[in-house]
Order: structure tokens, then C-alpha cells, then sequence
């Protein structure tokens, strides 16, 4: 029975892996299930200390993501608005791909493995949080009176802070998903 825990332990906080990809809170779901295991396991294995490390981790990498996009856009001259609206536009771009990363899983997934349909569903889902953020910062500029390039030299900014948020956040959830594997395994 525990390794039964252990293997359902450790499915949960990979599946944070995509989660970061995709910008979603990642180490949110690592918190809470180390915080379920640790408390279902007496705190033998994840202890307290453990748990207050994986939440600074995790508070870190939400503000690294959030920062490094605001950070690139405003070098590449966004306005705190575009700022705001390529966050926004990324969420709703997400949300708008969705239905179509579940066609892409399915047909990928049929014809080539569910591995590889779930690869092209997040880059697609990825695809749709930056085109989301591309298209709010250049409206939102375009709306504020900047000529358009101007406007897209910002939605570019917004993009490549997006991805660089990305990366930061992807290694510090991998980070925390080894580390508490070897924990725990």
C-alpha cells in the first residue's frame, strides 16, 4: 500500500511538468499534494521544513513568470495597460486553444502515441497563451495611441517575457519534481 501512494504521489507532481509549460500555477499542485502526502504519511517522509521549502519555491516561480514577462515587455516599450492585457490575453488565449488541444491529443494520439499528442497539444496550447498576449499588447498599444511598430515591437516584448517566465518557471518546477522524488522514492 505504499507504494501505491508513493506511484500516485509521484504521477500527481509530474503532471505540475506541463502545468509550468503551459504558465499554469504548478507548484500550486506540488504544494498541495506534498502537503496530502505529508500528512497522510505522518510527515515521516515530507517533513514541515520540506513543505516550507517547496512553497518559497513555488511563490518564486510564480512571481518569476509573472515578472519576466512584465520586465521584457516594458523594455521593449509596453505600457503598464499592454502590460496587464498581454497577462490577461495569454489566460484567454489559453482558453480559446483548449478545445483545440483536445482535437490535436486525440488525432495525434491515435495515429502516433498519446506521448506525442500530448507534446503537440501543450505547444499548442503554449501557442495559443502567445498569440493571446502577442494580439492584447498590440491592441491595447494600438487603442493608446502608439504607431504600429511601436505596438508590435511591445506584443513581441510580451511574448518573448512569456516564454523567458516560462523557462524559469519550467526549471523550478523540475527542480522541485526531482527533488521530491529522490525524496521520496
Amino acid at each position: 500500500m505504499e507504494l501505491l501512494g508513493k506511484v500516485i504521489y509521484g504521477c500527481v507532481i509530474m503532471l505540475a511538468a506541463p502545468a509550468a509549460f503551459l504558465g499554469l500555477p504548478a507548484g500550486v499542485l506540488i504544494f498541495f499534494a506534498s502537503l496530502i502526502y505529508a500528512v497522510l504519511t505522518r510527515f515521516q517522509v515530507i517533513t514541515g521544513w520540506t513543505l516550507v521549502v517547496v512553497g518559497v519555491v513555488t511563490i518564486v516561480s510564480e512571481l518569476a513568470d509573472n515578472w519576466a514577462q512584465a520586465a521584457v515587455s516594458w523594455r521593449k516599450g509596453a505600457s503598464p495597460r499592454a502590460i496587464g492585457a498581454a497577462f490577461l490575453g495569454s489566460i484567454l488565449g489559453t482558453l480559446i486553444f483548449l478545445p483545440i488541444v483536445g482535437g490535436i491529443f486525440v488525432a495525434v494520439g491515435v495515429a502516433l502515441g498519446p506521448v506525442s499528442g500530448a507534446v503537440i497539444a501543450f505547444l499548442v496550447a503554449l501557442l495559443g497563451a502567445l498569440a493571446g498576449g502577442w494580439t492584447a499588447a498590440y491592441v491595447t498599444e494600438r487603442r493608446g495611441g502608439k504607431p504600429v511598430p511601436q505596438a508590435r515591437r511591445a506584443a513581441w516584448g510580451s511574448v518573448l517575457g512569456r516564454v523567458t517566465g516560462v523557462f524559469i518557471k519550467f526549471g523550478l518546477t523540475l527542480s522541485l519534481i526531482v527533488a521530491l522524488l529522490i525524496k521520496v522514492f
